[in-house]
């Protein structure tokens, strides 16, 4: 009976231990794998939502320098006028 008791008991105790490590995981967002790495991008919403602000500002910002770039390249080429201009313009840097 006493074995039984003692075994019982591992088991319980085991199980808490099993209860715990979960528990841990789950509180600090840790793997179970020791390969894997988990980034927790949760800490700091606020700074997080401004520096997506900004990169979307950043990204939009360049979408538009570019299309007026385009554009005046496009203008440039169709033009015939101001193409030479910018080609002479080029010839007397050179």
């Amino acid at each position: 009976m006493n074995q039984k008791n003692t075994l019982y008991k591992a088991y319980l105790d085991k199980k808490k231990q099993s209860k715990i490590k979960d528990k841990m995981l789950k509180k600090y967002n840790i793997s179970d794998d020791d390969k894997t790495i988990i980034i927790n991008k949760n800490n700091n919403k606020v700074a997080l939502f401004i520096w997506e602000i900004i990169g979307k500002i950043i990204k939009f910002s360049l979408y538009i320098a570019v299309l007026i770039l385009v554009t005046i390249g496009a203008t440039v080429l169709l033009n015939e006028g101001l193409r030479n201009y910018i080609f002479e313009f080029c010839k007397s840097i050179i």
